[in-house]
């Protein structure tokens, strides 16, 4: 799922990730990615972090508190590099933070490397119980 107030930025994400086959859900900003999140049941959330209505750090923090059970990776995306905003990022439980501009091939691999790790996850997850 992309969540992005940028209709622009949601369609250059939406371009990329069905190029590399993956399937996407838009949502204009963080209080519509929750309201999409029971319906849909992501494996990932790519979210701007400065979003109007719900922005992207309050919802990534909501989404790891109200559903602590699925742990959905949530990697957050910003124009702003500082110390503080990286914090707030990890804190609120973001698995990644990337500045803008993207790199489009990193960000591939790391989107792989990030849905590996869930994939292994649950199958412990599912082997424990």
């Amino acid at each position: 799922m992309i969540a992005d107030d940028s209709k622009m930025e949601r369609r250059i994400f939406r371009d990329y990730l069905t190029q590399w086959g993956y399937e996407v859900y838009e949502a204009v900003d963080g209080k519509k990615a929750i309201e999409m999140y029971d319906m849909v049941q992501p494996d990932l959330i790519i979210m701007d972090g400065v979003m109007p209505e719900m922005d992207g750090y309050v919802a990534c923090a909501y989404l790891h508190r109200m559903r602590p059970k699925f742990n959905i990776p949530v990697i957050l995306i910003t124009a702003y590099d500082n110390p503080e905003t990286v914090a707030r990022a990890f804190a609120a439980g973001a698995v990644e933070y990337l500045v803008k501009p993207i790199y489009w091939d990193i960000f591939k691999l790391r989107l792989q490397r990030i849905l590996v790790a869930k994939k292994t996850e649950i199958a412990l997850f599912k082997s424990e119980e």
